[in-house]
């Protein structure tokens, strides 16, 4: 018997870009950087999150 690999879910999140390389100088008034991160979930956990966000 094949055990069944649990359903995942990827959610991902960038906080834009700033066009790190376009116009590079010494010293910048505004931050020439972006980010991006995410979290992975069992798709089964996804109801008790959405209920603890909500709550929050």
């Amino acid at each position: 018997m094949q055990s069944r690999k649990p359903e995942m879910l990827l959610y991902m999140d960038e906080s834009g870009s700033r066009d790190p390389d376009r116009h590079p100088r010494q010293k910048s008034e505004v931050p020439d950087w972006f980010g991006i991160g995410g979290i992975l979930v069992k798709a089964s956990d996804k109801p008790g999150i959405e209920a603890t966000m909500d709550a929050f």
